[in-house]
């Protein structure tokens, strides 16, 4: 069964969710709790028996449970309730709102039907009956819910909704996202099950208990030091994963974040200091996707690891010679991923793990010695380790190497789009269709650049949405652009709220050539000279092969660069600034050759 939208005549959509909480006892659904109150308040609503036209649904009560469960044991205080009325969710909201007032975090999640009216978004209490064509919109608009936790801290909302037009279940799909009037003022985040046009399952498969999204959420909420934004990531990656055998196509979570600073469900580990265990644990070995590792999807790993196998038996692992082991603790060190960044461990585990001949640390060390060679020896050692990588079919290694056929083919995606961007247009393009075919989102995002470069605007349409709902800001930039193209000024409005202008610079590329700055820029200075700005941040970011002190010379070396193409266009540099990050603020928490890191992202401060 999917939780689908359902267009009527009108252009209404039915939503369908999975929430959870602890074990309510069915029969008192119906009676109205009392709120808990305290600084992390969670209210988890599951509509399961509907009348009046509305189809019953099957796991939201077990959503429900399982989802409570898990808020809890990251210190929520949650109230449950099922099969709410309009008059019991309007009192639940009403009680939440004042005391959202004095709490840290105030969270909502919400299992049942919806619909959408004219970009207004609705949630079925149960007595409600399904709108005519023209009526007034019933039940609770999803705004009343936003403000009923505007006043915390952190303000949060989870939807686990079907957002799939009725008779375009089979893929077709929709371009509009969350009214603009969602984020007016609110500084809290949004999590839905589902991308619009797209399907969120119910129970699937049916031997399941459980939604996708419900038991994906409940897998990676708890795991302690993962930041709201990983969490889903790890979801829409677990997510599409899970669902891609579907024949109505896969399901794609994803989070329309406004928070001011990144949240933790639990705090972060500290390993400074710590002595890792020594000997090996009696525990089956570690499994990766080897595939992923090629593909720079280390985050990918890290989070399924850590839902499937935990902290500690990384730490285990780690700590006793395994490479692999040793390799990932180094990813999750370097990026701050669920524990503290430690550069002095992390740099421990990498020279450890590429001793031993774990291909991607010797990938990593290798092309930090070649770019940061101090004389032609040091220089040298750092190419007979790539060298030994590539011996081991290994795709970054290639690439760095200058093979970028044999990088695309071990699966690559930044190497199949320099492919069509400078060597063959039919073989790359090719390339990077069957990776996006496979579920890839890096894939995708370069398609989506490269169908932008190129002109491609059939290619582009497809591949920058699918870029965008997997939450790549420059394709957000890119499809808002598209939608102002076939004059829907609405949508373009809708993803131009989420969206960045993105150059993306080739490794120690001091030029703006090579990749999306032509496009981007160009298509930049067109809507500067539309419409009217206040100014322009240039916010300069590197990745995480270099030293820091390495990073922040060449972001700052970026932004001089972008600048100075725009004042050649006109742009007033007085009205310029920038800012540079270093590679503090990774755009993907990932280790492959792809620039996503290298980038500068344009945020001007509009005037209309």
């Amino acid at each position: 069964m999917m939780r689908c939208l359902v267009w009527l005549a009108a252009a209404i959509w039915m939503l369908t969710t999975g929430s959870q909480a602890l074990a309510q006892n069915p029969a008192i659904c119906g009676e109205p709790p009392r709120l808990v109150t305290g600084e992390r308040l969670a209210l988890v609503i599951a509509n399961s028996d509907y009348g009046a036209g509305w189809s019953n649904l099957a796991s939201p009560l077990a959503d429900m449970e399982a989802l409570a469960g898990a808020l809890r044991a990251t210190g929520f205080e949650v109230s449950t309730v099922c099969n709410a009325d309009q008059a019991m969710m309007d009192s639940l909201l009403d009680q939440l709102a004042r005391a959202s007032v004095d709490a840290e975090v105030a969270l909502v999640y919400f299992a049942g039907h919806g619909y959408e009216v004219d970009g207004v978004g609705y949630l079925v209490p149960t007595d409600a009956a399904v709108p005519s064509p023209g009526a007034p919109a019933a039940g609770v608009a999803i705004e009343r819910v936003r403000r009923a936790v505007g006043e915390a801290r952190v303000p949060l909302v989870f939807l686990d909704a079907c957002r799939t037009e009725l008779g375009r279940v089979d893929g077709g799909q929709s371009s509009s996202i969350a009214n603009p009037i969602l984020f007016e003022g609110f500084t809290g985040a949004i999590g839905f099950a589902a991308a619009q046009g797209r399907p969120a399952y119910d129970a699937a498969p049916p031997s399941y208990s459980l939604s996708p999204f419900a038991e994906s959420l409940t897998d990676f909420l708890p795991i302690r030091g993962l930041e709201l934004a990983d969490v889903f990531q790890a979801v829409h990656k677990d997510v599409q994963r899970r669902t891609r055998v579907f024949i109505q196509g896969s399901q794609e979570p994803w989070l329309l974040d406004r928070l001011e600073q990144p949240y933790y469900f639990s705090p972060p580990i500290s390993l400074s200091g710590a002595d890792l265990p020594k000997d090996r644990p009696d525990e089956p070995p570690l499994e990766i996707d080897l595939q992923a590792l090629e593909s720079g999807d280390e985050f990918g790993i890290a989070t399924q690891l850590l839902a499937e196998r935990g902290i500690d038996d990384i730490l285990a692992f780690a700590g006793s010679g395994d490479p692999m082991a040793q390799y990932i603790l180094y990813y999750m060190l370097r990026f701050g991923l669920v524990v503290l960044p430690d550069e002095a461990l992390a740099e421990d585990m990498l020279q450890r793990s590429a001793a031993a001949g774990n291909p991607a640390a010797m990938t990593v060390l290798g092309h930090r010695m070649m770019i940061q060679a101090d004389d032609a020896e040091e220089e040298e050692r750092g190419r007979q380790l790539l060298l030994a990588a590539a011996a081991q079919n290994f795709a970054r290694a290639h690439h760095f190497l200058g093979d970028l056929e044999a990088a695309a083919n071990d699966g690559d995606a930044y190497s199949a789009f320099l492919i069509a961007d400078k060597v063959d247009l039919g073989r790359g393009l090719a390339l990077l269709e069957g990776m996006a075919e496979a579920g890839d989102d890096f894939a995708e995002n370069w398609l989506c650049e490269l169908a932008m470069v190129r002109g491609l605007r059939d290619v582009a349409e497809t591949s920058c949405l699918l870029a965008s709902r997997a939450g790549f800001r420059g394709a957000q930039f890119h499809y808002a652009q598209l939608q102002a193209n076939r004059g829907d000024d609405s949508a373009r409005q809708r993803w131009a709220i989420l969206g960045r202008p993105t150059v993306y610079f080739e490794f120690d590329s001091a030029r703006l050539t090579g990749i999306n700055q032509e496009i981007v820029l160009r298509q930049l200075v067109e809507e500067l000279r539309r419409r009217p700005w206040r100014s322009i941040m240039l916010e300069a970011h590197t990745d995480q092969f270099t030293s820091r002190e390495y990073s922040l010379g060449y972001s700052e070396r970026m932004a001089r660069l972008v600048q100075n193409a725009l004042e050649a266009e006109g742009v007033d540099s007085a009205k310029i600034s920038s800012i540079s990050y270093g590679s503090t603020r990774p755009n993907s928490k990932s280790l492959g050759v792809a620039p996503l890191n290298r980038r500068i992202e344009i945020v001007v401060d509009w005037a209309d």
